[in-house]
């Protein structure tokens, strides 16, 4: 992947949705947590919304671009320990994983289904095993398993 500007070590890198679970939630973004092959803790968190800048400046109340940008995404997770693959990862995901028309539509039909509740249900049953075996998980729930 060299030739696309992204500059990664040889890997089996995971990218595994992660919705929001509490009560309330109106479900506007998706975080991906990016687990390399062999180790476990995560070497990205990344930050995608899906609707336009107005929904996020009327729910932020503010219209202060860098942090617009950030809730909308794709973006690093401020809240989240990044590892020094993460900008990596980040292009990774802009310019591959979040141009894949269909991958994004499951993503978006998620929401309008309900699919993202059972999938909450079944990561919170799996919680105490996804960090031992991320890539497992990943390649159970999510779309992308991205081979270097």
């Amino acid at each position: 992947m060299d030739d696309a500007g992204i500059d990664l070590p040889p890997g089996n890198y995971g990218f595994l949705e992660m919705y929001c679970d509490e009560p309330g939630c109106d479900y506007r973004r998706v975080f991906f947590c990016v687990m390399l092959d062999g180790r476990t803790t995560p070497e990205a968190v990344i930050a995608y919304g899906w609707e336009n800048r107005k929904f996020y400046v009327d729910w932020m109340g503010d219209d202060d671009p860098l942090i617009i940008d950030d809730l909308k995404g794709p973006a690093l997770n401020l809240s989240s320990p990044q590892s020094p693959l993460a900008p990596a990862l980040l292009n990774l995901a802009r310019n591959f994983l979040l141009r894949d028309k269909a991958y994004v539509e499951w993503i978006f039909s998620t929401k309008r289904n309900g699919t993202w509740k059972s999938l909450i249900y079944r990561k919170r049953r799996l919680r105490d095993c996804i960090w031992r075996s991320a890539l497992k998980i990943s390649i159970h729930f999510s779309g992308a398993i991205f081979r270097k």
